[in-house]
């Protein structure tokens, strides 16, 4: 049976990755159902690859991907996502799928680093974005699941991307290259950066008023150290007059 969300995604991948040779990335690969799907539908082209991180894949992985007939394609990572998104080079990839672990700081860990291995006018598809209808889910992961931690990566990345579909899944475009974006490769988002270069700059100001502030206050104070050694100075001009 084909998921609405499956033909959704293939709208999505149909406008934004035309044929060729395109490089998927699939962060929660499982029973590599989705990655099956992927390269029977979108990844047709000889030269299209995808890899797939999982911390535990299924016996039954191998199997599924032989079936296919297009085993030669993938690259299988096994280990914690984490690891391996610090590893992949920069704006590498066409499409990144993500269905990794739910725990909502292992979804924006995992949101921030895969942004970064995004190629710019690309996308980035986050499951079960809405999966707020489990009492199951709820009682291991919090209500709403994985949306508050997206919602969390938007609200720190707006202006760097485009909303294709928003749905159970939902589906960004990448607007502009990290470096534009004043990333260099950091991870860090650029709305905290900017945020962080205001405190800094609140920060020179309220110390250079300060100098001016000690400055003002040593030189009002000199005429007035001055005037006492005169004054001291005139009374011992007396005293030996006297004398």
């Amino acid at each position: 049976m084909v998921l609405e969300r499956d033909r959704q995604q293939a709208r999505d991948l149909g406008r934004a990755c035309p044929a060729g040779g395109r490089r998927f990335l699939e962060i929660g690969s499982y029973r590599d159902v989705s990655t099956c799907w992927l390269l029977e539908n979108v990844l047709t082209h000889p030269e299209a690859r995808i890899t797939c991180i999982d911390v535990s894949f299924q016996p039954v992985f191998e199997l599924n991907l032989q079936q296919t007939g297009c085993a030669a394609k993938v690259e299988a990572l096994s280990g914690p996502s984490y690891k391996f998104l610090r590893e992949l080079p920069l704006s590498h990839y066409d499409f990144i799928y993500v269905d990794g672990s739910h725990m909502k700081r292992d979804v924006i860990e995992d949101a921030v680093l895969a942004w970064r291995v995004l190629k710019r006018g690309d996308l980035v598809t986050f499951d079960d974005y809405q999966m707020t209808d489990s009492a199951f889910i709820a009682g291991l992961y919090g209500e709403k699941g994985p949306e508050v931690a997206i919602d969390c990566f938007l609200s720190c990345y707006a202006g760097e991307y485009r909303v294709v579909h928003k749905g159970y899944q939902i589906t960004l475009e990448s607007s502009r290259r990290h470096e534009e974006a004043g990333d260099s490769g950091s991870g860090i988002p650029m709305g905290l950066k900017k945020t962080l270069w205001r405190i800094g700059k609140a920060v020179l100001a309220a110390s250079a008023a300060l100098v001016v502030l000690v400055v003002a206050g040593l030189l009002v104070s000199a005429p007035v150290a001055a005037t006492g050694d005169g004054r001291r100075w005139r009374l011992e001009a007396l005293r030996r007059r006297s004398r």
